[in-house]
């Protein structure tokens, strides 16, 4: 009998238990919240419990944080001190062909908007132009280091020669290119390219390029030739052209105005770029090994008569040459990219986006500093340092506005 019963009792206890939980979750009544406490806001402790806290309890946030302990974001310093650092610009407008300007600390350009050329005092502001002529499309700008005149390509083929002081302009060959004036402005170095191979030269002018004088013959290593003239004037190209070194070396070989036998350089790497120190007597470079990851490297070397080639030193520091100006003594400011991908030296425009840091390097030493990090955030180009070295002014990279930072007071 109750064998017969337990399937009758087993069926009976899950229909009440389903039915129960139907209405304890659906159909219960609200339970009523428990009375108000009511409590007398003058009275510490009213109601019993514990008296409320007094003033400043509960978590002090650090002196330089708001209420809440969240740090706030760092000021930028008016002036480099290895921190964030202002990078005001000092131009409204686009900007190409900066260059540091023969009177005191200023800097030149030329202003792609309205096609004329100023010089700008970085202390003031003051902006002068040093025409009243308008040169529409100017492709390429050569200064001359000691006077204000210049070189200008136009994208037709067209090249003039343009003395802001007389306001007078000579026109220059159309198959002349490359130029670069010596370090006394005196004589132009530039590439004479004619269509026939075999009247292709290096030449050299007077500024104005008249007695212009054949120097090296380029034939068909033009495109590994590039005209970089030393400060003393002993070396006026540097050509990839030397003896096979095996792979990932290679040899450059100086070139001088009257067919000097320089040494070769043996430079680890590929895609050189270089800069000449102030006195001429050194070389800086930048190379891209595998010894790298492929990302380029600074180098020092010593550039001058028999030493040429002697006293190599790698600096340890991961950016272009031409990305760097020297000051005062064996001192050289650098833009360095914040970050640098692996093979980034083969595809340079990988880094055309990247912010970069100022650091400042001792050419003699090695010894490399944090000089600032500029709170624009820029990827810098057009290195310039004032004569005093108080100010170092850029262009920066997709705006081309002109941007500066304060070195010193």
């Amino acid at each position: 009998m109750l064998r017969r019963m337990l399937p009758v009792i087993a069926f009976l206890a899950v229909t009440f238990g389903v039915g129960f939980a139907l209405w304890f979750f659906f159909f219960r009544p609200p339970t009523a919240p428990p009375p108000a406490v009511v409590t007398n806001a003058n009275a510490p402790g009213a109601g019993g419990g514990l008296a409320p806290a007094g003033a400043g309890g509960g978590f002090v946030p650090p002196t330089n944080a708001p209420a809440g302990g969240i740090a706030p974001a760092e000021r930028a310093a008016p002036i480099a001190n290895g921190g964030l650092t202002a990078t005001p610009s000092l131009t409204p407008v686009s900007v190409s062909a900066a260059s540091a300007s023969p009177e005191g600390d200023a800097v030149r350009y030329y202003d792609q908007d309205d096609g004329k050329f100023y010089r700008i005092d970085p202390e003031t502001g003051e902006k002068i132009a040093l025409s009243d002529k308008r040169f529409a499309n100017v492709d390429t700008v050569a200064w001359a280091p000691t006077e204000d005149k210049a070189v200008l390509e136009f994208p037709d083929g067209s090249n003039i020669l343009f003395d802001f002081g007389s306001q007078r302009q000579v026109t220059l060959p159309r198959h002349w290119e490359e130029f670069e004036f010596t370090s006394d402005s005196s004589q132009l170095v530039s590439k004479s390219l004619g269509i026939d191979p075999s009247n292709r030269w290096l030449v050299v002018s007077n500024a104005d390029g008249s007695s212009a004088r054949p120097v090296q013959e380029l034939g068909n290593n033009e495109s590994k030739v590039a005209v970089n003239v030393s400060p003393t004037g002993q070396v006026i190209a540097l050509s990839r052209t030397g003896d096979a070194q095996g792979f990932g070396r290679q040899e450059i070989i100086p070139i001088g105005q009257n067919k000097e036998n320089f040494k070769g350089l043996i430079v680890e790497g590929l895609n050189f770029t270089s800069k000449w120190t102030p006195d001429g007597k050194r070389l800086l470079y930048s190379a891209v090994s595998p010894n790298d990851d492929y990302r380029p490297m600074l180098w020092i070397v010593e550039g001058y008569g028999d030493s040429i080639g002697a006293g190599r030193r790698k600096l340890n520091l991961n950016t272009w040459a031409d990305k760097c100006a020297f000051g005062s003594g064996t001192t050289v400011y650098c833009a360095v990219p914040r970050t640098l991908e692996r093979g980034v030296g083969l595809e340079r425009r990988l880094a055309d986006n990247v912010p970069d840091d100022l650091y400042s390097v001792d050419i003699s030493t090695g010894a490399r500093k944090l000089v600032a990090r500029p709170d624009s955030n820029s990827t810098m180009k057009n290195l310039i340092l004032s004569e005093d070295g108080r100010n170092l002014t850029f262009v920066e990279s997709g705006s081309n506005l002109l941007r500066q930072i304060r070195l010193a007071p």
